[in-house]
């Protein structure tokens, strides 16, 4: 990420927009049943891996809370828009609630939704283009990184 890594990294936001994104590809996997992140906290070296959910001093990326609760864009078409997202840690089925940025304040975007009994949902809105959505679970006890719909 960049930093510390100015040169090869992405940004925080873009890592947690990657992690979430390879989330929902690994459960579209049939036989894939984990996802294990490489690095949890970042090397000292800016030689090393700077793929961390936390930095070289132990702050949070957004990345963080991506892993907790992955939401990632599935289709659009329009202002109709295909989402999938998954609360972690837990078993069976688990509240959710999608929050969209509107008026300079995060609002309830529907009422609270439980997921399958792997953790996971798939759910379609309707959102114009830039939109800002996000996940929230009181099972995961933390708000996911914002999602802007492309």
């Amino acid at each position: 990420t960049s930093p510390p890594d100015r040169l090869a990294g992405v940004s925080w936001a873009r890592q947690a927009d990657y992690l979430a994104a390879a989330s929902l590809r690994v459960w579209q996997q049939a036989g894939v049943t984990m996802l294990i992140w490489f690095l949890v906290r970042d090397e000292p070296g800016l030689g090393g891996w700077q793929s961390g959910v936390f930095s070289v001093t132990g702050k949070q990326k957004p990345s963080y809370h991506a892993f907790q609760l992955p939401l990632a864009e599935v289709s659009r078409r329009g202002t109709r828009t295909v989402l999938w997202g998954q609360v972690r840690p837990g078993s069976g089925p688990r509240p959710y609630a999608l929050q969209v940025f509107s008026r300079g304040r995060w609002r309830a975007l529907g009422g609270t939704h439980r997921t399958g009994a792997g953790g996971t949902f798939r759910r379609t809105v309707t959102l114009p283009p830039t939109a800002r959505v996000r996940l929230t679970s009181p099972v995961a006890g933390s708000v996911g990184p914002a999602l802007v719909l492309r």
